[in-house]
């Protein structure tokens, strides 16, 4: 199961074939806005009283749109969960924090990701 994310809060199924094009680039291509819209797709998740067990860095892809916006493609969710215990959000919000920081990005990015996700 793929998903996206785009900025207005919804999500929305993804075909395989949409989410491997040759537009969805890296996570390090993010500008502010785009690392904005990151943490706003894990919170449109959470807020949606979903989880998902599988919530790495490598599992979040970036299609820049010709808008100038940034659209959020999520892939592997099959893991994707109704959250049923009281520290599930702050586990996966971990989990994600800790992959992103294996990727050695800039301070500037994690910063400004960890404070739209409110950490």
């Amino acid at each position: 199961m793929n998903w996206r994310y785009e900025s207005t809060p919804k999500l929305a199924a993804a075909t395989p074939r949409n989410a491997g094009s040759g537009a969805v680039g890296e996570l390090r291509e993010l500008d502010d806005a785009g690392r904005t819209a990151l943490a706003e797709a894990i919170l449109t998740i959470h807020a949606a009283g979903l989880c998902w067990g599988s919530i790495k860095a490598r599992h979040f892809y970036p299609e820049f749109l010709p808008q100038g916006t940034w659209r959020i493609w999520l892939i592997d969710a099959e893991s994707v969960f109704v959250n049923r215990w009281f520290g599930g959000v702050a586990s996966d919000r971990a989990t994600f924090l800790k992959s992103l920081r294996q990727a050695e990005p800039d301070a500037k990015f994690l910063r400004t990701v960890e404070a739209g996700l409110g950490r």
